[in-house]
């Protein structure tokens, strides 16, 4: 077979499936925003979580939003809508103003909430693996689901590395981490698809 990389693709895909790719992302960065609205022309679906309305009350339905982009094949990014539009960022200042919490407490609280949500969608789904930008991000999402730890397998690319959750909740699961204001505008499409290369 010869041809464009998509028809490559679309017959691979056909002989031996491959699980979509998610990504767990809550960067402000300008970098990341960049990659984000890249991946999003690309066709990867956008999961926006309004952090400042789930301060008091958990919902759910975002997990349930990425669960079914996923059963439909398709690859998704659960990102905090402040990573969208830096406008959000305020809103969630404010929000966390009211409560009595100060900017690192609203920073914990909105890792933990985002990583919960990654949580619920990984016990529903099975995927290739999960992309996480901000080094917070990646450190709440480890913690929560009870790793003891990561191998690194490589480079997704440079200064991008790959690596395998050790224990936990998820033994094996692929993992990617990237700073926020780090990698090149395709960054986010490139690494959900290094995520799918089989050993």
């Amino acid at each position: 077979w010869v041809g464009s990389a998509g028809i490559c693709d679309a017959i691979l895909n056909k002989l031996e499936p491959v699980l979509p790719s998610a990504a767990l992302i809550t960067s402000v960065s300008e970098t990341t925003r960049k990659q984000v609205k890249f991946a999003e022309s690309k066709g990867v679906k956008l999961v926006r979580v309004p952090v400042h309305e789930l301060l008091e009350k958990r919902n759910y339905i975002y997990a349930e939003e990425m669960i079914s982009h996923i059963n439909n094949g398709f690859d998704a990014l659960l990102i905090s809508s402040a990573t969208y539009d830096r406008n959000e960022l305020d809103l969630s200042i404010e929000a966390g103003k009211a409560l009595g919490l100060s900017r690192l407490e609203l920073s914990s609280l909105t890792q933990e909430i985002m990583s919960e949500l990654m949580e619920k969608v990984l016990e529903q789904v099975k995927l290739s693996g999960v992309f996480l930008s901000g080094g917070d991000t990646a450190i709440g999402f480890i913690k929560r689901i009870d790793s003891e730890g990561s191998t690194i397998l490589g480079e997704a690319c440079n200064g991008i590395p790959i690596m395998q959750i050790q224990k936990g909740r998820f033994p094996g699961l692929k993992v990617i981490t990237k700073a926020g204001g780090f990698g090149n505008e395709d960054a986010i499409v490139y690494s959900l698809r290094k995520l799918k290369e089989q050993e």
